[in-house]
């Protein structure tokens, strides 16, 4: 009898424990999972900002990089803007984006500026710059990634979400574990919506779990990393300040230093890169930054990836005037933050890879977007009212924002794809803003499950609308990456394509659920 008492509590405290993990990754999941959503979308998206990034700007394509361009920048920006010789960067100029830019601080904002490529004297600039000072589409997609598009408020709040979501797939694995090989497979399709949804859920999550670990926990990392360190000052007595820039600098570990040549004259870019690969072998640049440019002591710091190793981020500073190694930061050469923070760097972004992980990264960041829609769509059918004509008020919100956010999100960013190359002076983040305000709106009155016909219909359009601008604005470049076997470029129309056929598809069954489904529930055809 007490065997049988002991055995009876067991199950009992076993039961309220499940329910617990329930009620966190519920929650968790609910509250962090439309703000995963837009991160994983965009993240998704930035495996290729470099290939964006030329896309979107047609003189910048089918150019051969060369390091002169960085020396005509250079001298370029320094003639129209001289405050920028105290720190001055340039994004070094690399097959999959050609065309150097420029950047740097000025009047507490920053610049960006390329070489003006115009032909025609009419067009050209007398600078020989063209400014671009609106925010392009590839960063715009990067700052949604980290920030939502609103740093840096909008970072801490993605490495809250990246906490958040890091206890949603511990609560989850401890639910699924004890059946994690009949779930892992299991995918049911049929007329039970809620057990499809939440077979599709599982798979996604538990397939690429391992990934999304890693993602929450280097999310946190460089999200917080401010906060972090603001917490560290406070703590010993505000004298980690001073030591910060250190910290970021490739200065930090130091190498012999020779005497530097007399003369003033900067060494040239192909120059800086020849020393830096002397001193890193194999080193591939990714951008420049020049201190105190045209001073004696003057630096240029290298930064790049160091190919063989987990965090591949390095840099090397050098003596501009005569390419002297001055300090370096690269893998086997590094201190413990530059170690740490190289490796988190890496392992979010997968710079230690090639083409094909840059292809899985982008693949398992829509899962995780798919994983975050299908979780609220099981939320949804798990509190469905069967018999119930007016769902509650909480259901219909919930079905709202799911649409509005999800779904709008990917309608901000096809039109923001179109307005990229259709009018280069629009501003991407006020494209998408603007696309994603209206998407919202469009929810709050119409009936969730038509509301998501409309606008799936809607991104379907703008997905065929990016294909199309390409083809209106530059027919003749199109021409030249087919002859060229430039796929990079071509693949970006070729996605478009393929998201304008699955959001097709995604509107098609939407609508045959709106008049024929079930006349109970948020997805009703009519005002729920």
């Amino acid at each position: 009898m007490l065997r049988e008492i002991d055995r009876l509590g067991d199950l009992t405290m076993k039961a309220q424990t499940l329910r617990a993990y329930q009620w966190v990754h519920t929650w968790t999941g609910i509250v962090a999972g439309l703000a995963l959503f837009v991160a994983f979308l965009a993240g998704a998206l930035t495996m290729f900002q470099d290939n964006i990034a030329c896309w979107e700007r047609p003189e910048a394509r089918h150019l051969q990089p060369s390091d002169k361009d960085v020396d005509r920048l250079v001298a370029s920006v320094l003639a129209a803007h001289p405050s920028a010789a105290a720190r001055l960067g340039v994004m070094w100029p690399s097959a999959a984006m050609p065309d150097p830019t420029a950047f740097w601080f000025e009047q507490g904002r920053w610049r960006f500026a390329a070489l003006d490529r115009r032909s025609g004297p009419a067009r050209a600039s007398a600078s020989g710059l063209v400014l671009l000072d609106t925010p392009r589409l590839s960063v715009f997609l990067n700052r949604l990634h980290y920030a939502l598009a609103v740093p840096p408020f909008g970072m801490y709040l993605m490495g809250a979400v990246s906490i958040a979501f890091g206890f949603a797939m511990l609560s989850g694995l401890f639910l699924h574990w004890p059946r994690l090989a009949k779930d892992i497979f299991a995918l049911r399709p049929g007329p039970n919506r809620k057990r499809f949804w939440q077979d599709a859920h599982n798979a996604l999550g538990l397939f690429a779990l391992p990934f999304y670990a890693m993602i929450a926990v280097t999310g946190a990392f460089m999200c917080l990393t401010t906060v972090i360190a603001f917490i560290f000052n406070v703590a010993f007595g505000h004298q980690l300040a001073a030591a910060l820039p250190d910290m970021w600098s490739p200065s930090a570990v130091f190498a012999p230093a020779s005497q530097a040549r007399a003369n003033l004259a900067p060494v040239d870019a192909a120059g800086l890169l020849a020393a830096a690969r002397h001193e890193v072998p194999g080193l591939e640049p990714e951008w420049v930054t020049f201190v105190d440019y045209g001073k004696p002591t003057g630096t240029a710091e290298v930064w790049g990836n160091v190919p063989k190793a987990l965090g591949t981020r390095g840099a090397v500073e050098l003596r501009l005037t005569s390419g002297v190694v001055t300090g370096r930061q690269y893998a086997g050469m590094r201190d413990a933050n530059h170690a740490i923070g190289s490796a988190m760097y890496g392992l979010h972004f997968g710079t230690y890879g090639g083409l094909a992980l840059r292809w899985i990264y982008f693949a398992v960041g829509l899962g995780g977007a798919a994983m975050v829609f299908t979780g609220n769509l099981m939320w949804l059918e798990a509190r469905r009212r069967r018999q119930a004509a007016m769902q509650p008020l909480a259901m219909r919100n919930m079905a709202r924002a799911t649409v509005g956010v999800c779904v709008g999100t990917c309608v901000g960013i096809a039109v923001a794809f179109v307005g990229a190359r259709l009018v280069s002076s629009l501003k991407a983040d006020c494209v998408f803003g603007v696309a994603f305000a209206l998407s919202l709106v469009h929810c709050a009155w119409r009936a969730p499950i038509l509301a998501a016909r409309d606008l799936l219909g809607f991104a379907a359009v703008a997905c065929v609308g990016i294909v199309l601008a390409d083809v209106v604005m530059d027919a003749d470049g199109m021409m030249i990456s087919i002859k060229q076997h430039d796929w990079a470029l071509l693949g970006i129309d070729a996605v478009a394509l393929g998201a304008a056929v699955l959001f097709s598809y995604g509107a098609r069954v939407t609508h045959l659920r709106a008049t024929r489904g079930s006349a109970s529930g948020v997805w009703a055809g009519i005002a729920a």
